[in-house]
């Protein structure tokens, strides 16, 4: 069973979302490696993007 990364879409879409992210993940390491290892955030959980949601849904 895969991974899904966003509940919404199938197995198929969710591979080729994660394809994009490694492609990208490898361009910046590449081409701009501060960016890669320093400016950007680990993903967001489950929880966290819902307790996110909730607070945006509120405003």
């Amino acid at each position: 069973m895969s991974t899904l990364i966003f509940d919404c879409y199938s197995d198929d879409e969710n591979n080729i979302i994660q394809k994009q992210l490694e492609y990208i993940q490898r361009w910046l390491e590449q081409h701009a490696p501060r960016v890669a290892t320093q400016s950007l955030n680990p993903a967001a959980n489950n929880t966290q993007l819902e307790a996110f949601e909730a607070q945006i849904s509120k405003q």
